[in-house]
């Protein structure tokens, strides 16, 4: 495994991100295959197999965001796509992440209370949490107020942003379609550039990192300085 990654990295097919994800996904497989197929390693040493692979150094990812005339170009490129439209201003004016708008439905949106509520539930027999494990309720903008006042899906659906075909989106799939409409018009901004433009946003006019931690979904200890030594 370790040659089969080194192979994939000198192609320059993958990066280390992706060699780590790798990685673990295989670890995962060899843990339920361990847990529930009774699976036995040739080492006796080494139960899972793929501990003994070497985990990359990842680069510090690079922090995008979009400014005031970008977001206007973004979501003016998407006026014909109601559905994708609504979902990038959500991304861009409330910070979720990318399955957490996508898991909303149509009771976590609250309009008159001018609140998104990315919270735990149980919908067609699938349960789903944020990742944090922690319900927060994060108040709509007036743009983005405006948006989803005018937002209508295109067909009924259990889901607040319905896909094409009426269902969940999977993540992979919003990503894959908002970049094809992007890339055709030279731009590359993602759901991760537009979660950080929301923080980003609120920086700039002076909102506390606390506050900011807190409306995203993060744990607010990221914004608690570094304890210090009695020799500090």
């Amino acid at each position: 495994m370790n040659r089969f990654i080194a192979a994939k990295m000198q192609e320059g097919r993958w990066q280390a991100k992706t060699a780590n994800d790798f990685r673990e996904l295989m670890h995962r497989f060899f843990a339920f295959a361990i847990r529930h197929l009774g699976f036995r390693s040739l080492d006796p040493k080494q139960r899972n197999p793929v501990a003994d692979v070497e985990r990359l150094r990842e680069p510090a990812p690079l922090i995008r965001f979009l400014s005031l005339e970008q977001i206007y170009e973004q979501l003016l490129l998407l006026e014909s796509r109601p559905v994708v439209l609504a979902l990038v201003a959500t991304y861009i004016f409330a910070g979720p992440r990318r399955e957490e708008a996508l898991w909303l439905t149509p009771n976590d949106v609250d309009p008159d209370r001018r609140l998104i509520r990315v919270q735990a539930k149980t919908v067609e027999g699938r349960y789903w949490q944020p990742n944090t494990r922690r319900n927060r309720a994060v108040p709509m903008s007036e743009r983005l107020f405006r948006v989803l006042i005018n937002y209508s899906a295109k067909s009924p659906s259990i889901w607040y942003f319905p896909s094409p075909a009426g269902g969940r989106w999977h993540p992979d799939n919003f990503s894959k379609a908002l970049r094809a409409v992007n890339r055709a018009h030279r731009l590359d901004w993602g759901c991760l550039d537009f979660r950080h433009t929301f923080g980003s946003q609120l920086a700039q006019k002076g909102v506390s990192l606390y506050k900011i931690a807190t409306l995203m979904g993060n744990s607010p200890t990221i914004c608690q300085p570094p304890l210090r030594g009695p020799d500090s």
